[in-house]
């Protein structure tokens, strides 16, 4: 058993050998692959086998920053003071990378991340510190003070035109202060400055309180608008009231004379039954009263015939005697204060020769005052 072990021992260690050959970056890390100096495969984050004549190196891909600052006249001879910084990066592109890790330094031999030397950074921002004083010299001063995007954009361009083999991209450069070294100077511009930023607060005062006049103005004259219209909307309103009030009124009248009207009619009307009724009466009653006296009429001539029949049968002193009584209570009727009976012929015509005669007179008052009665009712 033992012999069989060592002859495993020859495979571990060209496996532990073949093993050890792999190279491997993090995700944050160039890996470049060389051979005899030349570049066989490069990338971030890349895992390759490393023969026997390749070299394996790595070092940090993260973007560096490094900072700037210079003096530099301007074209009009006034000087200036720039500072500003540099953002860059490994380029890409070919052999970006080795032109890079060959002129710049970048090792990193710890292993935290970070490039172990700072003189590629510092060539870097010399060559912007250059192609900054080259553009101040031939740009006023006003120019650089007013327009730092386009400065900023012209040394980027140069920049990427002159360490174009260095294996630098030029993420951006950003100018952060520019200053006169003049104080006197410096004195001067901010005087006009000063005089200008006054000018111009003053005039947005003044356009500030033309303003606050013209609302207030304008303010009046809508509240003055509206409290016309307000007014007469009010009279409008009390006018239409009043003309409701009237018409309402004249529609009661109306309704009142349409009810009396109707009223009068009514009573009119009733005054008229009433009158027709009572006419209805008096013919009823004159007719009631005309049958009632032809039934007396009837009823006294038949008595009278009766008692003419019985005088006729009865002896002569009896109904002398009759006669006189028939006489007395006649007389008694009548509105007379004295009474004288004439008796013409013989005694054989007898007292029923004169009865008839205030008997017919009796009846007669009768009927006058019946007629009388009536009148009154």
């Amino acid at each position: 058993e033992l012999p069989s072990v060592f002859a495993l021992v020859p495979y571990i260690v060209v496996a532990f050998v073949w093993l050890s050959r792999w190279e491997a970056a993090r995700p944050d890390e160039w890996l470049l692959l060389l051979r005899d100096g030349q570049l066989v495969s490069q990338g971030i984050g890349l895992r390759a086998f490393r023969g026997w004549r390749d070299i394996a190196t790595k070092f940090p891909a993260a973007m560096q920053k490094v900072r700037f600052q210079t003096t530099q006249v301007d074209r009009d001879m006034q000087g200036l003071d720039v500072s500003g910084y540099v953002s860059w990066s490994v380029n890409r592109d070919g052999e970006g990378p080795w032109n890079a890790y060959k002129y710049l330094a970048m090792r990193d031999k710890d292993g935290d991340g970070n490039v172990d030397s700072d003189a590629g950074a510092q060539h870097v921002a010399e060559m912007a510190k250059a192609v900054l004083r080259n553009h101040i010299a031939n740009t006023s001063m006003r120019d650089v003070l007013t327009q730092r995007e386009a400065l900023r954009d012209k040394v980027r361009e140069v920049m990427m035109q002159q360490i174009k083999g260095w294996g630098v991209w030029v993420e951006a450069v950003e100018i952060a202060d520019v200053r006169i070294c003049s104080n006197s100077l410096f004195q001067d511009l901010q005087a006009e400055y000063r005089h200008r930023i006054r000018r111009t607060a003053e005039e947005a005062r003044l356009e500030t309180e033309r303003g606050i006049k013209e609302s207030a103005l304008a303010h009046e004259v809508r509240m003055a608008k509206a409290q016309a219209e307000a007014e007469t909307e009010k009279r409008l309103a009390a006018a239409q009231q009043r003309l409701r009030a009237e018409r309402e009124e004249a529609e009661l009248f109306a309704a009142q004379a349409e009810a009396a009207r109707a009223r009068l009619k009514m009573e009119e009307e009733i005054e008229l039954a009433r009158i027709a009724k009572e006419a209805q009466v008096r013919q009823a009653r004159a007719m009631a009263d005309a049958a009632v006296a032809k039934i007396e009429k009837e009823a006294e001539a038949e008595r009278l015939k009766v008692l003419y029949d019985a005088e006729r049968e009865m002896p002569a002193a009896t109904v002398k005697r009759m006669v006189m009584e028939a006489t007395v209570q006649a007389c008694e009727k009548l509105p007379l204060r004295e009474v004288k009976l004439n008796v013409f012929g013989g005694e054989a015509a007898g007292a029923g020769s004169w009865l008839p005669g205030p008997a017919g007179l009796m009846h007669t008052w009768e009927v006058l005052n019946s007629m009388k009665d009536s009148a009154q009712g």
